[in-house]
């Protein structure tokens, strides 16, 4: 946001996120300068609110494979685990923390979200999430909203079935089959 707001003359910054990219928002000091957030398939990531499979896949993942695998690898962790890029070791560590907590990442960040970062985030954000996703679902799009209390928050549920075939899940908006269907939405929110 900073390298933004100081080497464009474009002042509207719109923040478009996948999963946690969305919710950082509430992180960065001058959010002020955000002017919208489009946020897809961006969910409360509390493990036991998952969707099976993705249930027992986060569990197992928290619990027994990623622990095991930074204790044999190191650094180099994120070199063999799939759908997973550039992420260092400690970033899965935090992610198993938060997704271990009944209250996802409140707990370990109460003084950022009673700081103005959370409570004075006022730019609008629109949820995009699939029905077919197992991890963005009714119930964890929604909870997503608790933590921006003072915006308005707009949910899109999209039926993937509309739109294809084949699963679209949690990633699959981003392939390039899905460019003509499922993109221009995002752009039609990005231009509102």
């Amino acid at each position: 946001v900073d390298y933004m707001m100081h080497t464009t003359t474009n002042k509207n910054i719109i923040w478009i996120g996948h999963g946690l990219g969305a919710q950082l928002v509430g992180f960065i000091k001058n959010h002020y300068a955000i002017k919208k957030v489009i946020a897809i398939n961006s969910a409360y990531g509390f493990w036991k609110f998952f969707s099976y499979p993705q249930k027992a896949i986060t569990w197992l993942q928290c619990c027994l494979t990623n622990p095991l695998l930074i204790k044999l690898f190191r650094n180099d962790t994120i070199k063999i685990l799939p759908n997973v890029s550039n992420l260092p070791d400690s970033a899965l560590i935090q992610w198993r923390t938060w997704s271990l907590n009944e209250y996802y990442f409140a707990d370990s960040n109460k003084d950022i979200l009673e700081n103005e970062n959370f409570t004075h985030f006022r730019s609008p954000i629109t949820s995009f999430y699939f029905s077919d996703d197992t991890m963005a679902n009714d119930l964890t799009v929604q909870l997503m909203t608790k933590f921006f209390p003072n915006t308005n928050y707009k949910i899109r549920k999209i039926d993937s079935a509309t739109f294809s075939e084949s699963k679209i899940g949690n990633k699959n908006l981003f392939k390039k089959s899905n460019k003509l269907l499922l993109w221009p939405m995002i752009l039609e929110e990005i231009e509102l």
